[in-house]
């Protein structure tokens, strides 16, 4: 069942992360779950058009503005079997996210490659999986 925005949870910046999310302009979408409190991580999904969805990518909240519209996350990809078999996994650099009030824009501000990148998304739904 996919909920409306009178029913989404908009109090905080990580409770308007969960869902779908599009990149604008098209490309890419992402999938992000709650935070479960006990590993104190989440997870996302990267669906690039056209292609195989990623494999899930890891995130822990490093600093989190309840109040506000931001937060920071951390986010490591593990490779499965090469993980498996050398202990490989690799740690991005830290993603910061604004996630106005009104839950239907999101802008993640990070650095890939030592470059640094601006995107800019649209609120799809409450979907945490493609």
């Amino acid at each position: 069942m996919h909920h409306t925005d009178q029913e989404r949870d908009l109090a905080t910046p990580l409770s308007r992360l969960i869902g779908h999310w599009a990149s604008v302009p098209g490309g890419h979408e992402l999938y992000y779950t709650q935070v479960d409190s006990s590993a104190e991580a989440g997870i996302c999904i990267l669906n690039n058009r056209g292609a195989a969805p990623s494999c899930p990518i890891t995130f822990e909240v490093v600093r989190h503005d309840a109040a506000g519209e931001g937060l920071v996350i951390r986010e490591s990809r593990s490779f499965g079997d090469l993980e498996a078999h050398t202990g490989i996994s690799i740690t991005m650099s830290l993603t910061t996210i604004s996630i106005p009030k009104h839950g239907r824009s999101m802008v993640q501000d990070y650095t890939f490659c030592g470059v640094p990148l601006v995107r800019e998304y649209r609120y799809v739904d409450d979907r945490t999986a493609p």
